[in-house]
Parts: structure tokens; sequence; C-alpha cells
């Protein structure tokens, strides 16, 4: 030290004596080196004593696990030398302190308090955490023609509604469900509610926007109009499904008038009703006649030619072309028309006043094509109130069963049309073409206990397929020739030596419909199949039922909700609209449904949504949906215009037709920069399934076929997916 009057320092510790100046020196022994630090002692200070501190809160509330708070504290005088506080809290599960700052914990108070160093001097704030009152919910959507919103709370909570952020009167949430009346809506209000639970924190308010009102829509599940056979037991109503465009899902609030009275023959109306929550109803009818399937409606005297009565269809055929009836005359045991007969044949039986009286004719007219018999039973004895014969239609039971051997041609550039793509086990349609079914798709073949019945299988394939019943054994009878294009059928063959006695597989050869006989006498769900290993591993494999009459043998009816197909944009969230489901005996099923929803929407492509439901006999349903995730759309084309590219897109990513039935028409949109016209080539991926023309697409077969347009050169194109679904089975084939 350069003044130890002043200050005084060892081993580097400054001891301060007097006021004044001086310097501090350090030297090193080793070279003298030195460093110096000039050190000023002021005179000595008067210590000012802490007189009391206070808080600027005496209380405060604060939610649980909420924002903290915060306390400052003042300390008296403003110049103490030694303003220090610490903190500190009552219950610190309730709420912490650090610096002030209050963090709520727990449900409960605790008190704060600050104490000052110098003096112990103190302040205190009682805090109060509350719970939060849970976020009020709205029930949405809201439309304008309400006059009223509703929605839950917490139980007692005071809610409050601002339309527009105008406050309307409270309301009480009793029992936690609150409803504001009186209101006038406007589409495009905004709708906020607040609620504060008793001793509970406000919660942050919901909002919603009001939306316009539209009428439900009403969907009849099964057929339109529907037959019961009298004396049945009930009447199982399929029922209905109803969607609204702003509520979304009403199938639980469909109100259903009407009786059906299954012991009396009459036709009945049942009205299915639903209402949306702004009041809109929407209603559809369904009309159930009660037959009686041994007494049908009487046909009037000399019509020619017949009409036959929706209510008594013609039995199933056991082949193509050839129509089923029994027709009330008397005298008649049974007629069959002989083959080669012209395409109308008039047959003059009418009715007669008496039993010894001849037929007046003609009154009734049967089409019959060549090598086409029209098989007629005629049965005797039939009256009407005036004493008159008079003719009647009833079904025939034929015990005979058609099913179908189907496949589905390559797509492969290598084999086309010539190695299948895929085989599968099916029925026949009503004119006679096959139908092929899936695994999954509802039982076809019901058999009672004890039947015998003769199956007729029209092999549409390349191949011949071992085909085998489980659990029941058969008679190989014969095997016919059959032109599947025509319907035609041919030269018959009996069965093989080898094939006498009974089987349980049997070929059925390509172009041939093979029958066999066979009686069914065990009760159960069995399968049938092909037994190459291939084929029966990839869906060429159907169940059968042997079920007592009466027994659930239906599956649900699934309807699928909205769009299908849908189409979402890429990197958008897609909501899939669900699906309804009905059954016969349980009813709505609709909770039981199992969906498998893959819909990626950061990846384009086409997804398909299944649906899938088992009643309670388990017979099972399943339907799908498809949707297209697709990044074609205006964003995509900005900015592709933008970078000075042509951009081609086309109106319709996905086209669903019918096979040779009406055409679909793409239209292309292009955004060139310079405005220049650009030559477009139109293409087909299988031409076999759809052809295109300057966007006119041809359905030709069923399948699936990419249509795409592009550039001369191909370096800009945009594509759709048409998916062709088999040929209408609506009237005759020509």
């Amino acid at each position: 030290s350069s003044d130890i009057l002043v200050a005084t320092v060892a081993g580097g510790v400054v001891t301060p004596l007097k006021p004044g100046t001086t310097i501090i020196t350090a030297t090193t022994v080793d070279g003298g080196f030195t460093a110096t630090c000039t050190v000023t002692v002021s005179p000595p200070v008067k210590w000012i004593a802490v007189t009391g501190v206070t808080l600027d809160q005496a209380t405060m509330t604060l939610a649980t696990m909420g924002t903290t708070g915060t306390l400052i504290a003042t300390v008296a005088p403003l110049n103490a030398s030694d303003p220090t506080v610490h903190w500190s809290s009552s219950d610190i599960a309730v709420a912490t302190v650090a610096g002030g700052i209050v963090t709520p914990l727990a449900p409960g108070t605790s008190t704060i308090t600050a104490t000052t160093v110098d003096g112990n001097f103190t302040a205190a704030c009682l805090v109060t955490v509350q719970d939060i009152t849970a976020t009020p919910v709205i029930n949405t959507p809201v439309a304008s023609a309400q006059t009223s919103v509703s929605g839950t709370a917490e139980a007692d909570s005071v809610i409050t509604l601002s339309i527009n952020g105008t406050a309307q009167p409270t309301v009480t949430a009793a029992g936690g469900i609150w409803t504001v009346i009186d209101l006038t809506l406007a589409v495009g209000d905004i709708i906020e509610v607040t609620a504060q639970a008793p001793d509970k924190w406000v919660s942050a308010a919901a909002s919603t926007t009001v939306a316009e009102a539209q009428p439900p829509v009403i969907q009849l599940i099964g057929s339109d109009p529907d037959s019961v056979t009298v004396g049945s037991t009930v009447y199982a109503d399929p029922g209905a499904v109803a969607n609204d465009p702003i509520y979304g899902n009403l199938t639980s609030s469909i109100e259903v008038t009407g009786t059906v009275d299954t012991n009396t023959v009459g036709s009945y109306t049942l009205t299915y009703t639903v209402t949306n929550p702004a009041t809109i109803s929407r209603s559809v009818t369904r009309t159930v006649d009660v037959v009686d399937t041994l007494d049908p409606t009487t046909i009037d005297q000399f019509v020619t030619p017949l009409l036959v009565p929706w209510a008594m269809p013609k039995s199933p055929s056991p082949q193509p072309g050839v129509d089923y009836y029994e027709i009330a005359m008397r005298q008649f045991d049974q007629q069959i028309l002989p083959a080669g007969m012209p395409a109308t044949t008039v047959w003059g039986y009418g009715s007669a006043t008496d039993s010894g009286a001849v037929f007046n004719a003609p009154s009734l007219t049967i089409e019959a094509k060549a090598d086409r018999p029209v098989r007629v039973k005629w049965i005797n004895d039939l009256i009407d109130d005036n004493g008159n014969y008079l003719p009647h239609l009833l079904p025939i039971d034929q015990n005979i069963r058609q099913v179908s051997l189907n496949e589905e041609e390559s797509e492969s550039p290598a084999t086309p049309g010539i190695a299948p793509k895929a085989a599968k086990l099916g029925i026949l349609d009503g004119m006679g073409m096959p139908v092929a079914l899936a695994w999954m798709d509802p039982v076809t073949e019901v058999v009672s206990p004890g039947d015998t019945e003769i199956w007729e299988i029209y092999n549409a394939t390349m191949d011949a397929h071992p085909i085998h019943l489980h659990l029941v054994t058969f008679e190989v009878i014969e095997r016919q020739a059959w032109d599947m294009e025509t319907g035609d059928l041919g030269e018959i063959t009996p069965a093989q030596s080898w094939e006498a006695g009974f089987k349980d597989t049997v070929l059925a050869y390509p172009d041939q419909v093979t029958r066999i006989k066979a009686k069914f006498d065990m009760a159960g769900r069995y399968v049938w199949h092909c037994h190459i290993l291939e084929h029966e591993d990839n869906e060429m494999m159907r169940p059968y039922l042997v079920a007592p009459p009466g027994s659930d043998t239906r599956a649900p009816v699934i309807t699928v909700l909205g769009n299908n197909p849908e189409t979402v944009a890429l990197n958008s969230t897609y909501i899939d609209a669900g699906a309804a489901a009905v059954d016969n005996f349980d009813g709505n099923v609709s909770h039981n449904i199992v969906v498998d929803n893959q819909v990626d929407t950061a990846v384009a492509g086409m997804y398909m949504v299944h649906y899938s439901v088992t009643d309670s006999s388990g017979n099972t349903a399943m339907a799908m949906r498809t949707v297209m995730v697709t990044d074609e759309g205006p964003m995509a084309r900005m900015l592709a215009a933008e970078d000075g590219e042509p951009v081609i897109s086309l109106n319709k990513q996905v086209l669903s037709l019918t096979a040779l039935g009406k055409n679909g028409k793409l239209k292309v949109d292009i955004d060139a920069p310079d405005d220049s016209e650009l030559e477009l080539v139109w293409s087909s991926s299988d031409p076999d399934v759809a052809t295109v023309e300057d966007g006119i697409v041809t359905p030709l077969s069923a399948g699936v076929a990419i249509i795409t347009v592009s550039t001369e050169d191909g370096s800009y194109s945009a594509s759709c997916e048409v998916t062709v679904l088999p040929p209408s089975t609506k009237g005759k084939r020509k």
C-alpha cells in the first residue's frame, strides 16, 4: 500500500482505515514485475434501519395449475440500508412463492408472507386457489333457423352467451345442461359461451359460427315397396338412415309411424320422419304389402297379354331364359312347352263358368324362346265368388340352385386376356349372367335341413375346377354345354362311369354346366370352394348355410353415409362420414360397425375405408368407401403456373361407369404461361375395360382403367381412375 494509514493489504485482502486514496501494488519476486490498483476509501455512511414492509395485494385468487400471480413488497423507508425480504408460504401444497412469484398448485388457501432481513418486519397476502371451471360445450352445429342454443357445463354453472359480442340473459346449467332461448340467429353470427361454476375460476369461452339451416335427408334401407307373407310373426322393418348436412347423422332421431298387420292381407304404409335441431323435418314412406302366396290376387278375365303382379315374381329358373310360374287353372296337371316353339305362344286357356265348360281363349300369353321351355304347373278347381274358374300366379319351389365360377383377366402387358388375375365363386343374375362374389359378401346359398337340391355349376372361367362341398355328399348327374355370351345350352353329357356313387368333389369344366344332386341333412354353416390351393386361398371360397325355415340368415344392411367415392386434398384432414347398419332381427346395429380407415392424407393416392358388422346370428356384412387423396387443386395449379410451367388437370380424379352403359366425359383444363395451345394425347391403361377419345370414356367391361391426358411430348399429364362396374341386371338380355 502506498499509504498504510488509508488502507492496508495482506494476501490481496484490502482493509480500509480512513478516508483517502492509496495505491495497492503486487510485485513478482522473480523479475520484479508489478500491477497496481487505486483504492479510494470514503467516509463512513450512516446506517438506515428498516421500519416496516407492505404488499401490493392483501388477497389473491388463482386457478389450479393456472397462471402464476405476482406480489410486490415495498420496504420502508425507501432508502433503508438493507431492503432484502424473504418469502414464505403457509401451505406449500396449495401454493409456493419465490421472489414474489406465486405458483398455484391445488385448491385451498395459503398465506404468502414477506419478511425483512433487517428487523423481521412482515406483510401477508391470503391466496385462494380454485379449480378451473370446465370449458362449456355448445351443441353444434348451430343453424340459422334455431331460436335456442344448448349445451353442457359443470353443474350449476352460470352461463353467459353472447352473439357477436352482445351478451344475452344468463342461465344456470342445472344438472349440467343449459339452454338459452328466444334467440335470433343469422348465418355467420359468432356465438361465445362462458361458464362460471360455483367457487371456481372462469374458463376460456367456447365459440361457434352459425351455419345455414337445411332439411335432413332420409334414405330407406331395403325394398320399397316391400312384401311379407301373411301369417308371419312380425314384419322386420329394414329401417332407414338420416343424415343432415349441418347436424350429421340423425338416424337415431327417426320416428316411424304406421303398422303392418301380418295377419291380414293388404297394403300398409310406414312413415319415417326426422326433425333436426333447427326444427326442419323431412319424411319418407315405405309401402308394405302383406300377401298370401297361396291365394294371390286374381287376374282379370280375358286379359291379353297377361300382366304379372309385382308381388308374384317368377320363381328362380334352373337355366337362363326359362320362366317358371304356377298358373291356377283346372283340368290340367302339368304342361311343358316343347323346345323350338315360336317366340310368342298363345295358350287358349281362359275362365269357365262351370266344371264342364270349355275355357275361353285367349286369356294368357307366355313368351317362349326356342330351346327355352316355359314350365307351367296347372292347379285344379280355383273358383271366384261368382263360381268362375280364374287364373292365379304362384311361385314354384324348384329346389334348383344356380351358382357360377368366375375369373378376372390379368392386366399384365405380357399376358393380356390370357392369364387370370383372380378366381371367385358366385351366382347367376336375373339375366342368367355370372356374378362374382367375395367371401365376405352376404350368404346366397341357404338350404333347409332335409332338402334335396340340384346345384347347377356354371363355369365361366378358362380352367377346370374341382369343386368341393363341405359335410355333404352328392351325385354327379350330368354336364351340358353352355355359351355364356348368349346363354344358350347345348349338348348334354352324362356323368362319367368313374363318377358313379356318392362324391364330395366334382370337376366343373369350362363353358359347361355341371349338375349335382345333394341332400342337406345336417344343419350348420359350411363352405364350398375350389380345391386348387391357390384358388381357395384367394377368394374362391364361399359359405353356405343349412338352417330351418325362419332362421336368421340375412346379413345386416350397411349404408355408407356421405360421398362414395370421396376426394380430399393432400395434407388436409380427412373426417370419415361413417356408415349405418340395420339388421332384420337385431334392428339398428350401427354401434357394432368395425371401421378400418387407413387414409393417409400426407400421401397422394387411392385408399379404401372398410366397414364390417356381424349380427347376433353370425351373419356378416361389409361395405367400402373409396377415398382419393390428391394434390391437384387450385393452389398446386397456381404454384406451377408461377414457375412458368403449363399445368394440366381433369375435372375428375375418379369416375364410376357401368359396362356397356352410358359414356363418361372428362374435361381438361390447361394453364399455359404463354397462352399457347398444346397438343393433347389421351390414353387408357386397359382398353379392354374402357377406351377414351377426346375425353369421352366408353366403358366396355368390368375392371379398372387409368385414363391419362398428356402433352404431345409427355412432359405434363393428368389422370383419372375409372372403375367400370358389371352390366346392369335390369331388363332382358338381347
